[in-house]
């Protein structure tokens, strides 16, 4: 592999990391009660000003919808950058 492809690999990793992390405790909690006790305790989930309902006593609040939002538009910000650079590659 090029080093430029060993790159892209790295960032696509990456953002399959970021995006996960992000996502999997907010399924988890939805399907697991017990998770949802876990993930208050560990301030992940609120029980209180929940916008965002994951289950009858818990779920997000605006700051966390905010953050939710702040890594998805990072994790599509990183797609386009590789997408971009694959593209430019190909060109040359």
């Amino acid at each position: 592999m090029t080093q430029n492809s060993d790159d892209d690999d790295f960032f696509n990793w990456f953002v399959l990391a970021i995006v996960g992390a992000a996502i999997a405790p907010v399924l988890v909690a939805k399907f697991v009660p017990a998770a949802q006790d876990f993930l208050v305790r560990w301030h992940v989930l609120v029980t209180d000003h929940v916008l965002i309902p994951l289950g009858p006593t818990a779920g997000l609040d605006f700051g966390r919808c905010l953050i939710a939002v702040a890594v998805i538009v990072l994790a599509i910000v990183v797609v386009v950058r590789v997408a971009r650079r694959r593209s430019m590659q190909r060109q040359r």
